[in-house]
């Protein structure tokens, strides 16, 4: 399983920053807490192919996800892996996995 740190968002976006850095930490703790190992990955390394080795991927808060990362997601998906979004789904994953992305 792997935990998705939107890197980018932190980078360009500094209103999100701590939004995103919490609830990346706060999935990670929660999935210590039931004993459900968990690797953080940040977007960059997503780009890079890290989801290869993971079934799971979770993104807790990820409101600026490069068109790399985003690809690399759906390809990731298309292969069979299974994506968690909390808070926000970008129209392009939604897109490719069929999924109505509602309004928050």
């Amino acid at each position: 399983m792997a935990i998705v740190l939107n890197a980018r968002a932190i980078k360009q976006q500094p209103q999100e920053a701590g939004s995103v850095r919490s609830f990346a930490e706060g999935m990670q703790a929660m999935l210590d807490s039931a004993g459900i190992p968990a690797d953080t990955l940040t977007d960059d390394q997503v780009e890079a192919g890290a989801l290869t080795h993971h079934r799971v991927a979770i993104l807790p808060h990820c409101p600026d996800l490069s068109p790399e990362a985003l690809s690399a997601l759906v390809e990731f998906a298309d292969a069979g892996g299974k994506l968690i979004a909390c808070y926000t789904l970008d129209p392009e994953i939604a897109r490719a996995l069929s999924v109505q992305n509602p309004t928050y």
